[in-house]
């Protein structure tokens, strides 16, 4: 789903009227690299207004470098899956969102499809770029600070005391 998303991406972007300076893709998936090109691309462009990873594990690691730069709550970041810490950090403001799917939906997709698959029956095909894949798209749903406790904490994915961990609750 990657160029999907990165092509629906570029069009928001584009459609905003905001430039895209860097743009690097992370071999394997690799958090390491992620924090590698962000420091790459801060020497070149250090006012920076936002950072959009592929996935959470990728945001860490810019989360880290952001933060190693003192950029850390000042430049946007975004990531998908709603891990624990990404959505820890969007708590603490240091990361604006992700992107979350409901589990039990993905299970239920991941089995009926697997069925299909089993029987020889046909699925849905989407182009990847390179040839036709297995597709079937599930609408994702955008987790800010101002939703993430009904979406997160209130469909038990985490527990408020894991996401508030690190946040010190204000006194009355």
């Amino acid at each position: 789903n990657v160029i999907r998303v990165e092509k629906a991406f570029k069009q928001e972007i584009s459609e905003a009227g905001i430039d895209i300076v860097y743009s690097d893709y992370c071999k394997g998936w690799s958090a390491k690299a992620a924090g590698e090109y962000v420091e790459k691309a801060l020497e070149k462009y250090p006012d920076v207004d936002g950072i959009m990873c592929g996935n959470d594990d990728l945001a860490s690691e810019v989360a880290r470098v952001l933060s190693e730069n003192r950029l850390s709550g000042k430049v946007a970041l975004i990531g998908q899956d709603a891990d624990l810490l990404a959505c820890q950090r969007i708590v603490e403001g240091t990361q604006k969102m992700t992107e979350f799917k409901k589990v039990e939906e993905l299970a239920k997709t991941a089995a009926y499809f697997a069925v299909k698959i089993a029987k020889g029956e046909k699925y849905y095909k989407a182009d990847n770029g390179k040839s036709l894949v297995p597709y079937y798209s599930l609408k994702p749903v955008m987790v800010t600070k101002s939703n993430l406790d009904s979406i997160i904490i209130d469909s038990g994915f985490h527990t408020k005391e894991e996401v508030y961990l690190n946040v010190t609750k204000k006194k009355s």
